[in-house]
């Protein structure tokens, strides 16, 4: 059927990827219960271990019984933790998709172990009570393990989907079992625990797991309970729905097809309500977990069949019922067409007779011809010979034939004239050149007048005034014809000399394309610019004169090639633009680049004084191992500055190169700065690598440090007991070993580093001295030595605290010293020493107290003090230095916001204060920027002390400090050269008015003599150019003044007068000679609007401003003008009206024949066939509209259009009636499909 299977394909495609990803997880869960089970298995067998040594250890201990019996037990001990600790090791490595369940856990087993073998290290008794303890626990844990695995195989019965009803209340009862039974006897092991604190942790343990089993226990049986619940609400539900399908199925197959009203009541009554119980049933599933058991399903399936079958019994009962109207229809229509058959042929009978009479009345009116004759005699053969319509007809018959004999006769003459006129009106040869078309014309006329006007005047008049009219017409279509004939020739020749002409400019124009096409030097963009504008300003002469030629009357391929020069020439000056806007934009790129370049070498020194001064230091001498390992952090910050500046230059110098400018000021920038950071990067590696070979002593001091403290532990262990001499030598041996060793780490420390000194933590002197003293007290008394050991181990543990405190300080020194520590972790450093202060320098002062006081040992006694007191100071200086770092952090950032603000205002006050204000330009330089200087200090000063130099605030602020000052610089020098010009102005005032009074005298003498002179213009120009040098208080002025005000006034009048008609001729000369007629017609409305527009609103005004003279031939010339343009303006509105009509139909025509095409598209697409009754309904909604378009396209008047647009319209009536006619067989082919359709239906 190729029916859609999509959507099914794509749904199955899903499911199997459920199923796969399913089937996965299922093989991943049972790979990891298999193998936590394993785990569980391990944990019981070592637990059974376990509960095996509780059991012979008490066994031991209950009888009388040696140390050495325990032996054996304490093996197995051993043997059981290794076995612990490779089970905990197992138990830590992370299942795939489940986590490790508290059965498997191993570490109460590992801590009870531990707590059993340091019980047996005790007294007998109290190990036998430990025993006991861990029997009790043993005892309680099987208990635990026992309820767990009930419990636990209750979550695995109520959790089974399978599982019945009588499982799930079986393992209820078991729950219940346990409450009443498992959980009184844990109760009465637990009340066996001790009631004592060391025992608590374990009480507190086993209260916990037994509060979670019963918290457990209560949510199983309860989820238990409810799902039994659920199950039996599920049975009812689906007992009760099934029996309401049968109902409903039995209802359908008793109601006939034909009874639509009853299976819509079943729908709606009994069907639409099942939904409701459908989501019950499916919430009780879920609730019960059987979301697949076959009742359910059958209950689902069945409901689907019913739904089914009503939708089948629906469709069966819509078509019974269209069919039956269909019926009734067809029958009522054939009955209507026998009845119009029957009436169309009586009349049609009627009718002949009359239709005859009718037409030979027609022919007999009609022209005189052969024809007309025959078709009269063929209708008086239908009439009957008697009758007298038929007698009259024949006489008039008879009659026609002789005046037709004349007609022939003039017809052949007026053919044979024809003939001779035909060739020379059809010969028309459009792509001959203009010259040839000239001598053509010329033939035709001289045929014309001495061939074909003889003939035409031999010709006799008939006396059939039709015939005579048709003389007199040819005669005067000849006169037309040489008429025509003679304008075309002019035409011709106006053309021949206009394409000579552009012919001319196109061969200058191809010169000058050929300059166009030669390369510019982009080396030197401002010669290139010169030499291109130049070009340009030629090229465009040359256009504009191609341009003004006529060539609406030139033949197509003439002006094709004057087309294709001008397209040619505005591509050559489009290129040369470009060429001119590239070289700009070459030129402005490499004014950029220079000024980058100066920024650049002017930044570069001030970005390298960091590293070089750190070099410099190096240089001169090597550097504590404090400043060292703070340097070591500031070396890479510097280098990465550095590193930023070398790719800045990088990219600057390749840039430079590829535009070949000058270089090499850049390139020896980067080597220097390249020289820093190499210089940087080697004296990073060597402080590194004393840092080191430091700590590396440090650290040998450390281990040594512990090898003195274990010897005086061992010596204080046999000193304590009833010892031997002999049996300190193992001891003095290892003294001595030590000693060799502390000579060659002394060895080692003094060698000198490269860069660095050495750190006080290093010096291994202190240990050398109480290594010997500890080797001579060994040589004392017992009694003396044991009291010196005690000494040392005092000294051991004060230089343990020490070092401790040296630690922290030093880790708090590193943070202070980073520069990219925050001010958290600086408050986080401080508090860590203050925790020194309160905490660890207490417990220092407790063991010094433990060094006694006598003069032997006041060296160790100073010694510590020395370091006590060194260790108060580093710790003040640290915690002061971390302080002021954070206040000067936050008084930094304090003042980057002030400052920042300062700077927003102070850039508002210079953008708003002009060039001419310069008091206020310096009040803002000396009240505003310079003050700025010493907060700058400020912030350096800050920035210094909180180790921010770099900060993106600080940068900007900086930067912005830049901009301001340059700005400000840039302000003044306007302000300065303002005043300049200011004062050169004034210079030059006074030096004109000394020149005035000189040429004061002058004049007055000059207005004396053309005073006397002729009154003329230029004589009146005399005289006010003179007039204009005396002061205008002065008499000679004021009487000269009127004189030539009188002959001015007329003088003036007739000149703006007649310079105001020249202006008005200026704006109506391109309004008369713009005359665009192959323009689009909406541009020419466009035009003719503008030409009006133009008129009204400019040239009006203009005309109607001029003001009357009074000299009468001047006002004529004004009132000429008028009517000029009022006659204009009347031509110009008939014109305007009528292309508007001509727009608006054109503008019609053009939305049907865009409707048409996008309706000819849709006429395109394949209609489905599979579907006829669709597609006819379809095809008959587009014919209709198509009918619709092409109705309203033919009612367009398109005469008055352009020919190019009457053969769109022309063709798309064609296209649009060649679309009716295919849709019209479409239509015939799908009624057959649809018949056919409804045949192979009606068989089934």
């Amino acid at each position: 059927m190729e029916l859609p299977v999509d959507d099914v394909v794509n749904s199955m495609n899903e499911v199997a990827s459920n199923i796969d990803q399913l089937q996965q997880l299922e093989d991943k869960i049972k790979s990891d219960i298999n193998k936590e089970n394993e785990l569980i298995n391990a944990k019981e067998k070592l637990n059974d271990s376990f509960k095996n040594i509780i059991d012979r250890a008490n066994d031991v201990l209950s009888k009388d019984s040696k140390p050495e019996d325990l032996d054996p037990i304490q093996k197995d001990i051993s043997e059981l933790q290794s076995k612990l600790d490779m089970a905990i090791d197992d138990s830590e490595v992370p299942l795939t998709v489940i986590e490790h369940s508290p059965a498997s856990d191993i570490w109460d087993l590992k801590d009870r172990l531990d707590e059993i073998a340091f019980a047996l290290a005790d007294q007998k008794e109290e190990a036998k009570k430990k025993l006991e303890l861990q029997k009790i626990a043993s005892n309680i844990g099987d208990k635990v393990k026992e309820i767990e695995n009930k419990i636990k195989d209750a979550e695995n019965v109520e959790s089974n989907p399978t599982s019945t009803t009588d499982q799930l209340k079986n393992a209820s009862d078991i729950l219940r079992n346990i409450k009443a039974d498992l959980l009184p006897k844990l109760d009465e092991e637990f009340v066996k625990i001790p009631t004592s604190p060391e025992v608590d942790r374990l009480r507190n343990k086993t209260l916990e797991e037994q509060a979670k089993l019963v918290e457990d226990l209560n949510n199983v049986q309860s989820a238990i309970d409810e799902r039994i619940n659920a199950i039996d609400e599920l049975e009812d539900l689906i007992t009760s729905t099934d029996m309401k399908l049968d109902s409903i199925n039995k209802k359908l197959d008793e109601t006939p097809i034909y009874d639509l009203d009853n299976i819509l009541a079943i729908e709606f009554e009994d069907i639409l309500p099942l939904n409701a119980i459908t989501d019950e049933i499916n919430d009780a599933a879920n609730r019960a977990n059987k979301r697949d058991t076959p009742d359910l399903v059958n209950v689902s399936n069945k409901l689907k069949e019913i739904s089914n079958k009503l939708a089948d019994k629906k469709k069966a009962a819509n078509d019974a019922i269209e069919a039956q109207r269909k019926a009734a229809e067809e029958l009522a229509e054939a009955e209507r067409k026998a009845a119009e058959e029957l009436a169309e042929a009586e009349r049609k009978e009627a009718e002949k007779q009359q239709q005859a009479q009718e037409e030979i009345e027609k022919l007999l009116a009609a022209p005189l011809n052969e024809k007309n004759i025959y078709l009269i005699e063929e209708q008086l053969s239908k009439l009957p010979e008697s009758s007298p319509v038929y007698q009259e007809m024949k006489e008039k018959a008879d009659g026609v034939k002789d005046k037709v004999e004349k007609i022939s006769t003039t017809k052949k003459n007026l053919d044979n004239v024809d003939n001779l006129l035909k060739p020379i009106v059809e010969s028309v040869n459009e792509d001959i050149p203009l010259s040839e078309s000239v001598k053509e014309t010329e033939d035709k006329l001289n045929k014309l007048k001495e061939e074909v006007r003889p003939k035409i005047l031999a010709i006799t008049w008939t006396g059939i005034p039709e015939v005579d009219e048709d003389i007199k017409r040819k005669q005067q279509e000849l006169d037309d014809l040489i008429k025509s004939l003679e304008d075309k020739l002019g035409d011709e020749k106006d053309n021949l000399k206009n394409l000579e002409s552009a012919l001319t400019d196109i061969n200058d124009l191809s010169k000058l394309s050929d300059e166009t096409s030669v390369p510019v030097d982009h080396k030197k963009p401002k010669e290139s610019m010169n030499y291109l504008a130049a070009l340009l300003r030629n090229l465009k002469e040359k256009l504009d004169s191609l341009k003004n030629i006529p060539v609406n009357n030139l033949p197509e391929n003439e002006k094709e090639k004057i087309t294709k020069a001008i397209e040619n020439a505005e591509k050559d000056i489009h290129k040369i633009n470009n060429e001119v806007e590239d070289l700009n934009k070459q030129q402005e790129l490499t004014d950029s680049l220079l000024n980058n370049k100066a920024k650049l070498l002017d930044k570069s020194p001030l970005q390298c004084l960091d590293g070089i001064e750190l070099l410099n230091r190096y240089k001169d001498a090597p550097q504590p191992f404090e400043i060292a390992t703070k340097d070591v952090q500031n070396i890479q910050p510097i280098i990465m500055k550095l590193n930023s500046l070398m790719d800045e230059s990088k990219d600057l110098a390749k840039s430079l190169s590829d535009m070949e400018l000058p270089v090499d000021d850049v390139v020896n920038s980067m080597n220097e700065v390249a020289s820093i950071i190499d210089q940087l990067q080697q004296l990073e590696d060597k402080i590194k690598s004393d840092i080191n070979k430091e700590n590396e002593l440090i650290n040998a001091k450390e281990k040594l440090n512990d090898s003195i403290k274990n010897i005086i532990d061992r010596a204080n262990d046999v000193l304590s007991k009833d010892s031997k001499p002999e049996d300190l030598d193992p001891i003095q041996k290892d003294i001595s070993e030590l000693q060799s060793k502390l000579d060659m780490a002394i060895d080692d420390s003094e060698v000198p580093l490269t860069v660095i000194e050495h750190s006080p933590a290093s010096d291994i002197w202190d240990l050398k001295d109480r290594l010997d003293e500890i080797a001579f007290a060994l040589a004392d008394q017992k009694e003396e030595a044991k009291k010196k050991l005690e000494l040392q181990k005092v000294a051991s543990n004060i230089g343990d605290k020490v070092k401790e405190i040296e630690n922290k300080i030093k880790d708090a020194e590193s943070v202070e010293s980073n520069p990219t520590s925050t001010t958290d972790q600086l408050k986080n450093a401080s508090d860590i020493l203050r925790n020194i202060k309160a905490d660890l320098l207490p417990k220092l002062d407790e063991e010094f107290v433990k060094i006694p006081t006598s003069p032997e040992v006041d060296r160790l006694r100073n010694k510590t003090l020395e370091e006590q007191a060194k260790l108060v100071e580093d710790l003040n200086n640290v915690q002061s230095a971390i302080d002021e770092r954070i206040n000067a952090i936050d008084e930094l950032e304090d003042l980057i916001t002030s400052t920042d603000m300062k700077l927003d205002s102070i850039n508002k006050k210079l953008d708003e204060t002009s060039i001419y204000d310069l008091d206020n330009i310096l009040a803002i330089e000396f009240e505003d920027i310079l003050p700025l200087n010493a907060i700058t200090d400020e912030i350096n000063d800050a920035a210094n002390r909180a180790n921010k130099r770099d900060t993106p605030d600080l940068v900007d602020v900086s930067n912005k400090l830049i901009k301001i000052s340059n700005k400000l610089a840039d302000k003044k020098k306007a302000a300065n050269d303002a005043i300049e010009a200011q004062r050169k102005a004034a210079e030059d005032l006074a030096e004109t008015e000394r020149k005035a009074a000189e040429e004061q005298q002058q004049a007055q003498e000059e207005i004396e003599k053309l005073v006397a002179a002729p009154l003329n213009e230029e004589n009146i120009h005399l005289i006010e150019e003179q007039l204009s040098k005396l002061p205008e208080s002065s008499p000679v002025y004021q009487e000269m003044k009127e004189k030539a005000n009188n002959v001015k006034d007329k003088v003036e009048k007739v000149t703006t007068t007649k310079k105001n008609l020249d202006n008005v001729d200026n704006l109506l000369k391109p309004i008369v000679e713009s005359v665009n007629e192959d323009i689009p017609l909406s541009e020419s409305v466009k035009e003719t609007e503008d030409k009006l527009n133009k008129l009204k609103e400019e040239v009006r005004p203009k005309i109607l401003a001029i003001t009357w003279t009074g000299i009468p031939e001047v006002d004529e010339d004004i009132k000429k003008k008028q009517q000029e343009l009022d006659d204009l303006i009347k031509s110009l509105e008939d014109k305007l009206g009528d292309e508007k009509d001509n727009l608006k139909n054109l503008e019609s025509a053009l939305t049907d024949i865009n409707d048409l095409s996008k309706l000819s598209d849709e006429a395109s697409v394949p209609v489905d066939h599979k579907k006829p009754k669709e597609s006819m309904n379809y095809l008959a909604a587009l014919l209709r509209n198509l009918k619709e378009k092409l109705d309203s396209l033919k009612n367009i008047p398109v005469n008055n259009l352009p020919e190019n647009e009457k053969e769109k319209i022309t063709k798309a009536i064609e296209n649009a009636e060649k679309d009716i006619h295919k849709i019209n067989n479409e239509v015939e082919d799908l009624n057959k499909q649809q018949e056919l359709t409804d045949s192979l239906l009606n068989n089934l």
